[in-house]
């Protein structure tokens, strides 16, 4: 696999990789496959359809590919998927939103909230950089539940809706809150202080004393 390394734990022998060929990207969506089959889901070709406006992260364990995100960018209306079931529901800011299309973590990896906090960390660093401050992400209330309690600080926009088959809440996730997020959670875990020091690039650990009302960006 011929991937572009963004970030690499050797110690943990973690790594988040950009994915940009066909065959990459293919492998990928197979993961996804399977967590369709899986939960019955019905996408039918919606992830096709936002390819060419799309970036695609790999997680890689050991080498394997473990999951992934592919976060797409509107269209030349400056329309995103998701207002095809949420039309009601405004976008934006205008041209500073994306829309995660799919987020995998492959079935014998989930159960290590790190790994999500890591795929996270280099999607933040890639929106920031692209001047990308908000996320629109379809959760379940299964999944809503796990990364709430893992720090992401989601926010239910509208009712809850049938999509792909199954009752699905849609989200928002602030730039700005996610580096709250990991900035407040450092001062007391190892872990959030790990997450720091990847998506800031850090080389030595931060000495970090912050209150909620503290962390900004």
């Amino acid at each position: 696999m011929s991937v572009l390394t963004l970030w690499t734990n050797q110690a943990a022998d973690v790594q988040v990789v950009r994915l940009i060929e066909r065959d990459e990207i293919d492998a990928l969506l197979g993961l996804f496959d399977e967590v369709v089959a899986e939960r019955d889901w019905q996408p039918g070709d919606a992830l096709g359809c936002d390819q060419y406006r799309s970036a695609y992260f790999g997680l890689l364990v050991n080498d394997e590919l473990a999951g992934g995100l592919q976060i797409a960018f509107p269209d030349r209306t400056g329309g995103l998927s998701c207002q095809h079931v949420w039309p009601d529901v405004p976008t934006g800011p205008n041209g500073r939103c994306a829309h995660v299309e799919l987020l995998v973590v492959h079935k014998p990896f989930r159960g290590r909230a790190s790994l999500y906090w890591h795929l996270v960390a280099e999607t933040w660093r890639y929106c920031v950089a692209e001047g990308v401050t908000r996320l629109y992400i379809e959760t379940n209330p299964r999944t809503y539940a796990l990364y709430r309690r893992i720090g992401w600080p989601l926010q239910i926009q509208g009712e809850p809706r049938l999509h792909w088959g199954a009752q699905t809440y849609l989200c928002t996730l602030e730039m700005a809150e996610v580096a709250k997020s990991i900035l407040c959670r450092a001062a007391n875990s190892e872990h959030y202080h790990d997450v720091v020091m990847q998506a800031f690039r850090l080389s030595r650990r931060p000495r970090l004393a912050l209150r909620p009302s503290d962390a900004s960006v």
